[in-house]
């Protein structure tokens, strides 16, 4: 089922979110103890990035484009629900990280060029599948959260409950 492989996907995600924000954090992909979990020694960014690449490649193909083949309604009905375009633009958004001078301190062309390549695959694999991709401003448009070309979206509103009540406080 494709649960599993968007679980892999948001964990994969979570895991560069963290990086980008902490450099080494703590990584695992195994059922921990509590004492086993405060225990765990920082990983370095560039083992936690390489795994998330992997990630990537390991479940790109394992999830739909989209969800507008499942029926009538269902693509309105899954939204937010992660596809193969937002497994691959993962991919792409981790690997030009790791070209980054953050992390690319030698300058190593061929980082920019994995880069690229991941780049174009995403921009290939829209394309292929009748995402046109349009003008940036149009992404904010209040009747565009069906667009096709919303490849990971976030529904916002003016209510912050679901954040009030699942968050540390």
């Amino acid at each position: 089922n494709r649960y599993q492989y968007e679980a892999r996907f948001l964990r994969a995600y979570f895991y560069f979110t963290a990086v980008e924000k902490f450099g080494d954090v703590p990584f695992t992909t195994e059922v921990l103890t509590e004492d086993e979990a405060n225990a765990l020694p920082r990983t370095p960014a560039k083992e936690v990035l390489d795994f998330v690449v992997k990630e990537c490649d390991a479940i790109a193909d394992k999830l739909p484009v989209d969800y507008s083949k499942l029926g009538d309604d269902a693509a309105a009905n899954e939204t937010g629900r992660v596809g193969k375009l937002a497994v691959l633009a993962l991919k792409a958004r981790t690997l030009l990280y790791e070209a980054s001078p953050l992390f690319n301190t030698n300058n190593d062309k061929e980082l920019y060029h994995q880069a690229a390549l991941a780049s174009k695959a995403v921009i290939d694999a829209c394309l292929a599948n009748g995402v046109q991709l349009g003008k940036y401003s149009d992404l904010w448009g209040a009747n565009n959260w069906q667009a096709k070309e919303l490849i990971f979206a976030i529904r916002m509103g003016a209510m912050n409950a679901f954040e009030y009540y699942n968050y540390p406080r």
